[in-house]
């Protein structure tokens, strides 16, 4: 059984009178990638805040990792949480090395173990370590500085990151690279992802789970394909109505398709990223009968074919 990473409890905040988030009961799954979306002032981004104890509740609680936070080493709990804003908030002074061993030197690890991992995460999201460990972030461009701000949040391999709206100032080209980057690293870090946004589409490619809120209240806790089939109210169906993913399943990332449709992998034929659209899968079954999906198994044409008919 899955255990619970963080739940909320009967949690309010009021600044003043106003109710920034009322009564909310929540469960986020060890190793899961949730998503919380909703307008602005929906209270998503204070609800991220009270995870990491940025904002304290005005009452109930909240339980990280089996550790109730009004009990708990709060800079303790920080450090084994990454967090990564809007803007990638790298220190100017430090170059790109420095900037990502924050954490790590916090946590008292040798100059050699720093130096290695800072290398391997530049190599895993295709910088150069020879040329960007040394550059500061006036030299990179904004989807480079993005890169190196969730690099630094997942130096350590936290158990937990927080992203609050981190892709919303980019373009649309290196916001979908940046999609697909935190997809990879979520499939292979299997850490616990809490993921803010208001952009719909988003929240529907990126979101195992996904919570939306409306005026401090969560309307609906599902997964993307049960939100955009079965939407709880009528708040629901217009805020998700005319996205793109749900006009159209077949961009909609291979991942998506429930495990129970592959079978082991038992062909060589083609090795397709996880993260490429199901329009792309069915691309290259139109010239075979069945592909292999890196890391997933074998698919089949017939299972793909079954998956779209059940979306509709």
């Amino acid at each position: 059984m899955t255990q619970t990473m963080i739940e909320f409890q009967n949690v309010n905040k009021i600044y003043d009178d106003t109710t920034v988030v009322k009564d909310l009961n929540l469960k986020i799954k060890q190793g899961e990638f949730f998503v919380l979306v909703g307008t602005s002032g929906s209270g998503k981004t204070t609800t991220l805040k009270m995870i990491n104890h940025l904002i304290a509740p005005t009452s109930g609680e909240v339980i990280v990792n089996n550790q109730n936070l009004q009990q708990t080493n709060i800079r303790k709990l920080r450090l084994d949480i990454g967090y990564v804003l809007q803007e990638s908030a790298l220190f100017p002074n430090l170059t790109v090395e420095q900037n990502i061993a924050l954490i790590p030197e916090m946590k008292k690890w040798s100059k050699n173990q720093i130096h290695e991992r800072v290398a391997q995460l530049l190599e895993d999201v295709d910088l150069n370590p020879s040329e960007y460990r040394n550059r500061y972030p006036r030299d990179l461009s904004g989807g480079e500085q993005q890169r190196i701000g969730i690099l630094r949040a997942i130096a350590v391999n936290p158990p937990l990151v927080l992203m609050d709206e981190p892709f919303s100032a980019l373009d649309p080209i290196v916001r979908t690279q940046l999609q697909d980057l935190v997809l990879k690293i979520h499939q292979n870090t299997k850490t616990t992802v809490v993921f803010v946004t208001h952009d719909m589409n988003e929240g529907l490619r990126l979101g195992e789970r996904i919570a939306i809120m409306r005026s401090g209240v969560i309307q609906q806790v599902a997964t993307p394909e049960e939100i955009t089939t079965n939407p709880a109210n009528e708040f629901v169906s217009s805020f998700f109505a005319g996205s793109e993913l749900q006009q159209n399943p077949l961009k909609w990332p291979v991942m998506r398709i429930p495990k129970d449709y592959f079978v082991s992998a038992n062909s060589n034929k083609s090795n397709l990223s996880p993260f490429q659209s199901i329009g792309t899968i069915l691309s290259l079954l139109a010239e075979q009968e069945a592909i292999t999906v890196d890391k997933m198994g074998q698919i089949s044409r017939a299972n793909v074919l079954k998956f779209l008919a059940q979306q509709g």
